[in-house]
């Protein structure tokens, strides 16, 4: 079984098999030499592929001619359920919630205990909740580190940040570019602790217990934000989510 997260910048992948777990991560234009590494022996070649896509539907089918071509059969797109792996989604609009975000929620339930809290900063920064019982009450939505830097970049004439490496710690900068690095941070890191008090938003003291998972590309620079005693890093919940669907949906 190949499982596949295909994300807004890049692509993650594993695949289990009775010889173990191999996992790894491509760029888009590398996905057509990777399927070729499952049939051309490199792996054993899978018998279902499992896809979260965020990409839209032109990647669908260009990635659905591609496993067709190559592996000789299609892949299953997962897409949002009401109620799945004993999570109940509140969006009324299942369409607007993102299959990565639930699947997420997923995984991070089937982990805790007293509900839990899904931090995932990638492209944008994602906050969901989940309480005791697998109820979701939401969540929030920020632009992540490098959408708020490319802000600046689209929007004054004297400001040119190429990359931003975040503080830790902040304090007032001395140049331009660390006046946007310190900024950034200090947003970001007022925003996921705010996110993560237990008086973030009515009934969110009752979630005071509650584990924090963090996944996604920038979850390391948010980690140290969060509570040490609550957070836990956790890269795969995506694709661990992915398992939890496939396993539900085939008993």
């Amino acid at each position: 079984m190949l499982l596949i997260d295909a994300g807004n910048t890049r692509l993650k992948w594993q695949l289990h098999s009775v010889t173990g777990v191999s996992s790894g991560s491509c760029e888009y234009y590398e996905l057509d030499h990777l399927l070729r590494s499952f049939a051309g022996g490199d792996f054993l070649k899978p018998g279902v592929v499992l896809v979260s896509s965020v990409r839209g539907e032109e990647f669908e089918l260009v990635f659905s001619q591609q496993c067709g071509g190559v592996l000789g059969f299609s892949p299953e797109f997962v897409g949002v359920q009401r109620s799945c792996c004993g999570v109940s989604v509140a969006y009324e609009d299942l369409s607007r919630l993102g299959v990565d975000r639930w699947l997420a929620l997923l995984a991070a339930n089937a982990r805790a205990k007293h509900g839990c809290v899904v931090v995932d900063a990638g492209t944008a920064i994602t906050v969901d909740y989940v309480a005791a019982g697998g109820k979701h009450l939401g969540g929030l939505i920020v632009p992540g580190i490098h959408l708020m830097g490319a802000a600046l970049l689209r929007n004054t004439h004297s400001v040119s940040v190429k990359s931003l490496t975040l503080p830790q710690t902040w304090s007032p900068g001395c140049d331009t570019v660390a006046c946007v690095e310190q900024g950034v941070a200090a947003c970001l890191q007022g925003f996921v602790s705010g996110a993560v008090a237990a008086d973030a938003f009515p009934g969110a003291a009752e979630m005071d217990s509650a584990k924090i998972f963090v996944c996604g590309g920038d979850s390391r620079v948010i980690l140290p934000w969060l509570p040490t005693s609550r957070a836990v890093h956790a890269e795969h919940l995506v694709i661990d989510g992915l398992r939890l669907f496939y396993e539900e949906s085939n008993g």
